[in-house]
């Protein structure tokens, strides 16, 4: 009525204020009849608002509407009264959440905005619309995604108290966990050369280096590989050809047993192999001449050089046997160097030499000590001989007076 009041005439009939019903903004309040249509437009007087009747609605919760009560006699006289009504809902609103559910770690989500995948809680009151839902959306979760959502939806009175709540739980899981199918270790792996410091993974062609992984290496798993070596060689002194034992382990940081991660193990044989000799460079033969008296030579050396795939020329191992072609007689010795002093005559010297994988090369090498000191005759005085008494004639050798 007190909007009514203050709206301009529309028309007036005889003498009687109306103004159109649709310029009246009724809101949730009676269903008023207009008096009157013109050219097909509804108007209403002032005792048109008034009905045997109050009808309040739930936009009206909570706030003060005035009412107007009106006493008319039958002479049509009237009086007014105006009482404030507040307006209060008793009725307890019901919720029912979302049923709780299961995602992979993989689904993507937005913590700020859940009911677009989950949907949203159904609020049942006598007024829905005048009720505000709250919710708090509480995530737990590893460092893997997997845990829980905790959905809380809450309804308060005016005065703050809780009064309907549901909670909804979305449970994180990984439907394709990381398990031992999911890993394709390293094959084993056959080297013609090199060391175990050679034949690290980062100097393996994929297939041999390390491992990898078909399928469930995801944002879900957190998956780490190590490996530790033995090494069991040929020639511990050149570390050359042998076997390794790569024991390859594949833990997964986001998956406990009783406490413990879970891990894989795999070993992976990486053999090295060689069966290439070293190869000595060709040499002359040696022939020295010697002008001591004693008929032996100066110091005499000879040095001999290989060369082999996989062993470097410092790490090859020598060896020489010195046989007199005369006496028969050897010396033996290491290294590929023979620093010494031979007497007059001919020697065979022959050279072996081992590479890190125990192939050996050897070959034969002459050595002859040539004098060429030239003899020097002495004269001796006083020498006497005896004739023969028969012939008068001796026979005098130089070994006699040698």
């Amino acid at each position: 009525m007190t909007l009514f009041r203050s709206l301009e005439a529309d028309t007036l009939i005889d003498g009687v204020k109306h103004v159109v019903l649709s310029d009246l903004n009724l809101g949730c309040t009676q269903d008023y009849t207009a008096s009157i249509s013109i050219n097909g437009v509804a108007y209403i007087s002032e005792a048109d608002l008034c009905l045997p009747y109050v009808r309040f609605c739930c936009s009206d919760v909570g706030s003060e509407v005035m009412v107007v009560f009106r006493a008319i006699d039958r002479g049509k006289n009237f009086s007014d009264c105006m009482v404030a009504v507040e307006l209060q809902d008793k009725t307890v609103p019901s919720m029912t959440c979302p049923a709780d559910v299961s995602i992979d770690c993989t689904v993507p989500f937005d913590i700020d905005n859940l009911d677009l995948q989950f949907e949203g809680v159904l609020v049942e009151d006598n007024c829905n619309a005048a009720q505000s839902v709250e919710e708090m959306a509480t995530m737990s979760v590893n460092q893997c995604g997997i845990g829980e959502i905790t959905r809380l939806f809450e309804i308060r009175d005016p005065s703050g108290f809780v009064v309907s709540s549901c909670k909804q739980t979305i449970s994180v899981i990984n439907e394709t966990p990381f398990v031992s199918s999911s890993i394709v270790w390293p094959a084993d792996f056959e080297a013609a050369c090199g060391t175990a410091g050679d034949l690290t993974p980062q100097n393996l062609s994929p297939g041999f280096d390390q491992p990898t992984f078909t399928s469930a290496n995801d944002v879900c798993s957190l998956v780490g590989v190590d490996y530790e070596d033995e090494f069991f060689a040929l020639n511990p002194l050149t570390q050359e050809c042998g076997i390794i034992r790569r024991t390859w382990t594949v833990i997964n940081w986001c998956d406990q047993v009783d406490g413990t991660f879970t891990t894989f193990e795999n070993v992976q044989v990486i053999e090295i192999n060689n069966s290439e000799a070293p190869i000595i460079v060709a040499a002359d033969d040696v022939s020295v001449t010697s002008t001591n008296i004693d008929c032996t030579s100066a110091e005499v050396t000879v040095t001999r050089v290989a060369t082999d795939d996989c062993t470097l020329q410092e790490n090859l191992s020598w060896s020489y046997e010195i046989t007199n072609v005369v006496t028969d007689e050897s010396t033996d010795g290491l290294g590929n160097n023979i620093t010494q002093e031979f007497e007059t005559g001919a020697y065979i010297i022959l050279w072996t030499v081992s590479d890190g994988c125990g192939n050996n090369t050897t070959v034969a090498q002459n050595l002859t000590v040539i004098s060429t000191k030239t003899p020097i005759p002495i004269c001796l005085n006083g020498i006497s001989i005896t004739l023969d008494p028969t012939t008068g004639i001796t026979e005098l050798l130089a070994s006699t007076i040698d």
